[in-house]
């Protein structure tokens, strides 16, 4: 594992540099929200597949085709795009095995077995491709077994499997934009950033050699957003030789050396790590981490930064007492942004933070 420090390009301000504010809705115990885009919220509440308008109102979209007699399904919405939904159903009848679905209408449906599968997952549509994956069934002297991960694209209008983006390789996929795609490779304990354009060869290895790990979570076709991580020795009284992973947000712009990192400032440590989820704009959504005010236990809070001034906002500072740490998972095209949130009994809520000028 590599020790060497690299400087990490840390955002100096606390604020958004314009008036604007962030407005919280909860959206009640038990939620997730995942996804955002077009005036629709997508996530769960307590196992169900659910969405909701800007203004937190929910419809419950669970398929009841997931229910078993003895053992009730469960299913989540991860990415919309006008009223296209997409994410992932846990089928009672096959305990363990999860199933990629899309919703048209408000009615879900399985997306395309690309082959014989122990399980797949729908992540993110920009309502015309469809990406996730899918984990190949192996059968070896009869024995059942679950095989390598496959990046999967399908056609967000049928639901058709388009590609198949393995190359021998484990690979995921997590985003896409304009006939490109993101994700990663798994190469052993570390991860490696990859982007994709629509096909299983001629893909563009994101990973700066200066980093141990790194993934590429969404792009707006441009730019690609995610995470690098770094592992660094801890010389102190204390801890010594201690080996941490520094994270950060991550953005690229179509090749490993165009990277730029986004380090996390909270109010009690000089720098803390960081992850990116989503990007519009010149907006980049995502968590950071730092401690608590004795220094010990590690929290996350939402956060947006925007790159036109490279300016940071903790979202989690807007959320009312008794919630103690918080994750941003999307952004619109209007600067709204989801993720969750966890108060003191240890209860999620969805939260959609409204961007008011």
């Amino acid at each position: 594992m590599k020790t060497t420090l690299i400087l990490a390009f840390a955002l100096l301000g606390g604020t958004f540099a314009s008036a604007q504010s962030y407005v919280p809705t909860d959206l009640g115990p038990n939620s997730f929200a995942y996804g955002i885009g077009e005036g629709n919220v997508g996530g769960a509440v307590a196992g169900h597949a659910t969405f909701w308008d800007l203004l937190g109102n929910a419809t419950d979209a669970h398929p009841s085709f997931l229910n078993a007699p003895t053992r009730a399904g469960t299913s989540a919405i991860n990415s919309t795009f006008n009223g296209l939904f997409v994410g992932t159903g846990f089928d009672g009848n096959r305990p363990g095995h999860s199933v990629a679905l899309r919703w048209v209408g408000g009615v879900a449906q399985p997306l395309a077995d690309p082959f014989a599968v122990y399980s797949s997952t729908g992540v993110f549509t920009d309502g015309t491709q469809i990406v996730g994956t899918a984990t190949q069934l192996d059968v070896i002297r009869d024995v059942q077994s679950q095989g390598p991960q496959h990046a999967i694209v399908w056609d967000a209008t049928t639901g058709g499997v388009v590609v198949d983006l393995f190359d021998g390789k484990p690979v995921v996929a997590l985003g896409c934009a304009h006939g490109t795609q993101v994700g990663y490779e798994s190469k052993g304990s570390s991860l490696e950033a990859r982007l994709w354009f629509g096909a299983k060869r001629g893909f563009v290895n994101l990973h700066p050699k200066a980093y141990d790990t790194s993934m590429a979570v969404a792009t707006d076709g441009v730019r690609q957003v995610g995470t690098v991580g770094i592992s660094m020795k801890l010389f102190n009284e204390t801890h010594r030789n201690f080996q941490v992973l520094m994270n950060y947000a991550a953005v690229w712009q179509g090749s490993a050396n165009s990277l730029i990192t986004l380090g996390y400032v909270p109010a009690d440590l000089p720098l803390g790590t960081a992850q990116a989820t989503g990007i519009r704009g010149n907006l980049v959504c995502g968590f950071g981490m730092g401690k608590n005010r004795a220094g010990t236990t590690q929290y996350t809070h939402a956060v947006v930064w925007n790159l036109a001034d490279f300016s940071q906002r903790d979202l989690h500072l807007t959320l009312p007492a008794g919630f103690i740490t918080s994750r941003a998972t999307g952004v619109d095209a209007n600067g709204n942004v989801t993720g969750w949130a966890v108060d003191t009994a240890g209860k999620t809520h969805g939260i959609i933070w409204n961007l008011v000028p």
